[in-house]
């Protein structure tokens, strides 16, 4: 120590205790510590920049009441903790927003939809129409605006991409409200199809020929009556025969049958002409007429056929015989089937024909209507009429057929 005369003052540091001395003597103690604990380093109390997680930090010198926000990241309690002010499991995370790539907020998928965000892009997950940008959601999916070309049935469309006020009418086949609706201008039954007498020109012989029409025949020979089918005798089939074909069957006026007279309607059953599968002479002959309708979609197919079949008290497989088929060719079933023969029994034919002495016959037009639903549109029908003589040549059998069309005669 250093003495004088003079007063001296002198500021004596210790650690973060310190005396101030004057002229020797200690004239006041700052700390209290004790002089033992002042030559000891006393630790630094707690601060925001020590570096170290202290005080109620979440991380270190951030977080808690005292010290600033943590940045994004860094570790924390609660939201206040972070200057996000984003606190998720215990870890500051940035601010939500439309660009975070995280599903938050209200979103309906990541970064959009709910309200805030931009729309949605289609097959985003959406929860109304307005999270979308096509302003569509369905079953909770973005999907694209409504379209002719979507492959939906939306819009006002009455069938998939057409009909209503926006898209093409639509083809055949396609559900409809109006006529409007259809290429074809014509809607039935809520459907669109193309029914006119243009479907069977001709399908009544008005024009006195079988135009439109397939002819065949040939010799029915020692084939039982079981085994005849329609296509043996048409071009083509094995029992086909060129002159049989042409000058068995005819087109015939209106006027009585030659053979049962008053006991039938007149042979025509509109109109001027019908035609007579097969003729009255006796001879072993079978003729065929064969008429094909493609892509068709009217609601029906009407016909009508007269039968005389003489009766020689023979078996059914050697009698005289007709047969009446409507097939739909495109799924290959046979929709009407008429078969009939005029075996000793009567046992071959119903309630259709009548018999006199030794001839059934049938004493009314027969109508046949083939109702069509909407599965068969499109499909192709065949109508096919086959007349044939008893085996070998005693007696004949014949058939009229009119009134081929989609309309009820």
């Amino acid at each position: 120590m250093l003495f004088s005369s003079k007063p001296l003052i002198l500021l004596v540091l210790c650690s973060f205790s310190y005396f101030v001395v004057i002229s020797g003597r200690i004239t006041r103690e700052i700390d209290s510590s004790s002089l033992e604990d002042s030559h000891k380093p006393r630790q630094k109390d707690p601060c925001c920049t020590d570096r170290t997680k202290n005080q109620d930090e979440s991380d270190i010198d951030c977080g808690g009441f005292n010290c600033p926000k943590c940045r994004d990241m860094q570790k924390c309690t609660s939201p206040n903790d972070c200057l996000s002010g984003m606190c998720i499991n215990n870890i500051c995370i940035p601010s939500l927003s439309c660009w975070d790539q995280i599903r938050n907020r209200n979103e309906t998928d990541i970064d959009c939809g709910g309200g805030v965000c931009q729309k949605c892009q289609d097959m985003k997950t959406c929860n109304i129409p307005s999270d979308c940008i096509s302003g569509v959601c369905i079953n909770n999916k973005c999907i694209p605006s409504p379209s002719c070309q979507d492959q939906i049935k939306n819009q006002d469309e009455t069938d998939v991409d057409c009909g209503g006020s926006i898209c093409p009418k639509c083809s055949n086949g396609k559900a409809c409200n109006t006529s409007d609706d259809c290429l074809s201008d014509q809607c039935r039954v809520k459907f669109c199809q193309t029914c006119s007498l243009v479907s069977f020109d001709n399908g009544d012989f008005e024009s006195g020929t079988t135009s439109g029409w397939t002819v065949g025949g040939g010799l029915r020979s020692s084939i039982s009556s079981s085994e005849i089918l329609p296509e043996y005798f048409l071009p083509g089939g094995t029992f086909y025969n060129t002159s049989i074909a042409t000058s068995h069957s005819s087109i015939v006026t209106n006027g009585s049958d030659p053979t049962l007279g008053n006991l039938m309607p007149g042979i025509v059953e509109g109109g001027q002409y019908s035609f007579r599968v097969e003729d009255l002479v006796k001879g072993g002959y079978t003729s065929v007429i064969s008429r094909q309708v493609n892509n068709y979609y009217c609601l029906d197919i009407y016909f009508s056929w007269l039968a005389v079949l003489q009766n020689g008290n023979h078996s059914s497989n050697e009698s005289s015989l007709v047969v009446v088929q409507l097939n739909d060719l495109t799924t290959k079933e046979s929709l009407i089937l008429r078969r009939y023969d005029a075996g000793a029994t009567g046992s071959s034919v119903d309630n259709r024909f009548q018999q006199k002495d030794n001839y059934f016959y049938t004493p009314a037009w027969q109508s046949e209507h083939l109702a069509i639903d909407n599965t068969r549109f499109g499909h192709d029908f065949r109508l096919t009429v086959l007349a044939a003589d008893y085996e070998p040549t005693d007696q004949v059998g014949y058939l009229y057929l009119d009134s081929f069309s989609g309309l009820s005669p």
